[in-house]
């Protein structure tokens, strides 16, 4: 009787060590999948943020901030300011309403080429930055949060 009663216990034994090996498995499990849950969902969130980031782009204040924006032909003997001209200022425009409404649109190069529409993302986001309200008011406590040298502008 008592060789049967140790047998009986090793069983039972050996039976909680495989149930608490089941278990921590299962729980990891567990814990794996919501890892890869809240990951999913943070994604999710993070890329939601990042579609709408223009949302409330006014583009009418973009386009009068590239209005404002004046160049230098810096090889020219002349120092002559230059303001961006009406084709350039039509393309700024159309790449605003991209960015803004999240639409693509179709630009004919002709008779320029890819080397004067590479000027057109910095233009706009310059015009973006100018036009922004936060980037003119150095006092707005969003701005010097955002951009450490806004707190050492000085206002217009």
């Amino acid at each position: 009787m008592n060789r049967w009663s140790n047998g009986l216990k090793e069983i039972h034994e050996a039976r909680k060590k495989a149930n608490a090996k089941q278990q921590q498995l299962v729980q990891r499990y567990k814990d794996v999948q919501s890892a890869a849950e809240r990951d999913r969902h943070a994604r999710a969130a993070a890329l939601e943020i990042k579609r709408h980031r223009f949302h409330f782009l006014s583009v009418d204040d973009a386009l009068n901030a590239a209005r404002r924006l004046s160049f230098v032909d810096l090889e020219a003997e002349s120092r002559q300011t230059i303001s961006l001209n009406r084709p350039s200022l039509e393309l700024i425009e159309r790449f605003l309403y991209v960015l803004r409404d999240r639409q693509s649109t179709a630009v004919l190069q002709w008779p320029r080429g890819i080397r004067d529409l590479s000027i057109l993302h910095p233009l706009s986001m310059l015009a973006t930055l100018g036009g922004d309200s936060r980037f003119q008011d150095p006092l707005l406590p969003m701005a010097r949060k955002r951009h450490r040298n806004c707190a050492t502008a000085r206002p217009r």
